[in-house]
């Protein structure tokens, strides 16, 4: 019988001493105030279970479920507790003993792995939002996907692209060449269907270095399945990525998605209980990089900047950059770079935004009061622009901006770099 999830995890768990370092910095505790809410009760109830002297039930879905997998205890805990992987296997045995919702599964299983179903889809979801009938919120509504709060958190998305990343990429895309190792651009669902001119911009950057560009035939990196614990369901679509790779000489792989960027590299553990998949995702990581690498490694282009002269920008660290990257100076030294920007750091820059994928669809309470203290420290910068390279955290904060009343652009770094 194979072990569980969790209980491979167990020697991670042991580590956790309950000192209660992760409080202070773990973004639920703060504005929850309990224990079962910060690293240490998780690591505890976990410890619990594995030992058998607590069953899972239900009633512990909460504590598993709202963890943001921010990983900031872990960045604050002296022997760097991994409570996020922790908690991603107790939720794979969570679905394991509770069962997962039908159409989690599906959109798992069946959605993410087939990407020109996931267009029709979501081409579907944006005729419906531009006719008025929020698409998203009733579909998921229906079939009692989020529950009450997805009417609300559909807001998050005020409009669906007409045109999708994929769409746009063959007008800008000049034939390939011969010679040279070419980049392989991922593109992460998010870029594709929310932002796509994100993506474009990351293109544009490329070629205007003279860089040739290939889109990759990938699909979702698997992080959305990973979270919510399904591990076969992330391996599927990690094991479908490897294979769309097979064959390709490329330079590297970069993607302007900081969750993807993570993710793709962190497939070799995924991958783990497969030697032939492991050795593969390991001849892949060194490859992938996230864009703000990438582009700080090339320099900010001379033009750079030009809609946004005499503007105030500050930064905000995606969770997936900055503490599963650490990857916190190369975005900022291009922001200086960019001629005509006053660049102003943020109070608490990299703290979770309270987007995490789909967690402000799920948790939309909890999510708020995470993005309300976000946005507070926002507005003490002064900025008319707060950058970021997640469009998870775009979404988010361009919803916390809204919902503020703030006069503040939200943008893509790539976005700033043409």
């Amino acid at each position: 019988m194979p072990v569980s999830a969790l209980k491979e995890v167990y020697p991670e768990v042991v580590r956790c001493n309950r000192c209660g370092f992760c409080q202070p910095t773990c973004p639920t505790y703060r504005v929850t105030g309990l224990e079962t809410a910060v690293a240490r009760g998780r690591n505890t109830l976990c410890r619990e279970v594995i030992e058998g002297r607590l069953a899972m039930r239900r009633d512990l879905g909460p504590a598993m479920f709202e963890c943001l997998l921010c990983r900031a205890c872990t960045s604050n805990c002296f022997p760097a507790v991994r409570t996020d992987e922790i908690v991603v296997a107790a939720r794979a045995e969570y679905v394991a003993q509770m069962g997962q919702p039908a159409l989690l599964k599906f959109i798992f299983r069946e959605l993410l792995p087939n990407p020109d179903r996931m267009t029709r889809l979501m081409r579907l979801l944006g005729l419906g939002k531009r006719s008025g009938l929020s698409g998203l919120a009733r579909v998921a509504r229906i079939l009692g996907l989020f529950g009450k709060e997805v009417e609300r958190a559909d807001q998050l998305m005020d409009k669906v692209p007409r045109e999708f990343l994929r769409d746009r990429l063959p007008r800008i895309l000049p034939p390939p060449r011969e010679g040279g190792k070419p980049v392989g651009y991922f593109i992460g669902c998010g870029v594709n269907f929310a932002v796509p001119q994100a993506g474009e911009a990351c293109v544009r950057f490329m070629l205007s270095r003279g860089i040739q560009v290939i889109p990759l035939d990938n699909c979702c990196c698997g992080l959305p399945a990973y979270a919510y614990g399904d591990l076969e369901a992330a391996r599927r679509l990690a094991a479908q990525n490897l294979a769309a790779l097979d064959g390709l000489e490329l330079d590297a792989i970069v993607t302007d998605c900081a969750s993807c960027s993570s993710f793709l590299k962190d497939y070799p553990r995924l991958l783990a209980n497969d030697p032939s998949l492991a050795d593969k995702a390991k001849a892949v990581q060194s490859k992938i990089t996230d864009f703000t690498v990438f582009a700080e490694g090339i320099g900010v282009p001379g033009k750079a900047g030009r809609a946004a002269q005499h503007r105030i920008v500050t930064w905000h660290d995606p969770c997936h950059l900055c503490r599963y990257q650490s990857v916190t100076a190369q975005p900022r030294a291009l922001l200086r770079a960019i001629p005509g920007l006053e660049f102003r750091e943020m109070p608490e820059a990299d703290w979770c935004c309270g987007g995490a994928g789909s967690y402000s669809l799920s948790h939309y309470d909890l999510s708020m009061r995470i993005l309300d203290r976000k946005m507070n420290n926002l507005a003490k910068t002064g900025a008319d622009l707060l950058v970021t390279a997640c469009p998870s955290c775009i979404l988010q904060l361009s919803y916390g901006v809204r919902r503020a009343g703030l006069k503040v652009e939200v943008k893509h770094i790539s976005e700033l770099l043409t």
